[in-house]
């Protein structure tokens, strides 16, 4: 298995020293070959796929792991990946000190429920979760 990372350049893990390892390539929204796309642009996802060497994203299984419901995994299932979403809500939730009235709040959960339902595969709170859950998705 390939592993990489896609940013949409808020930090690269082949730069950090505890995480570098973990990844074979990162790709960024702020790499010359390809700026001015970011997530959710599937341009970024297929240069990714081009650095994973695969030529089709449907000559393969893959998977595409993300914490944003848009610019991650609706962003993602829409150029053929298997989707975990990494639902947080203690660090991705909204606040308590939001400044959203209750109809953009409820406009809001209207949306991730309609996200989730269409696009997210299967969905982790803890990143201990993602060996099993990539497991089973094959």
């Amino acid at each position: 298995a390939t592993l990489g990372a896609i940013t949409n350049g808020r930090g690269n893990p082949k730069a950090m020293p505890s995480l570098t390892n973990f990844f074979d390539f990162c790709i960024s929204g702020e790499d010359q070959d390809v700026f001015p796309y970011q997530k959710p642009h599937p341009y970024i996802f297929q240069k990714a796929l081009e650095r994973a060497g695969a030529e089709k994203a449907s000559s393969l299984d893959w998977i595409h792991v993300g914490d944003c419901l848009i610019n991650d995994i609706q962003a993602a299932k829409d150029v053929g990946a298997k989707t975990i979403w990494f639902d947080d809500p203690q660090h991705y939730g909204d606040s308590a000190f939001t400044t959203k009235s209750q109809a953009e709040q409820s406009e809001r959960a209207q949306r991730k429920a309609a996200i989730k339902g269409l696009y997210v595969d299967l969905a982790i709170s803890s990143i201990s979760d993602l060996p099993t859950t990539v497991t089973n998705l094959f």
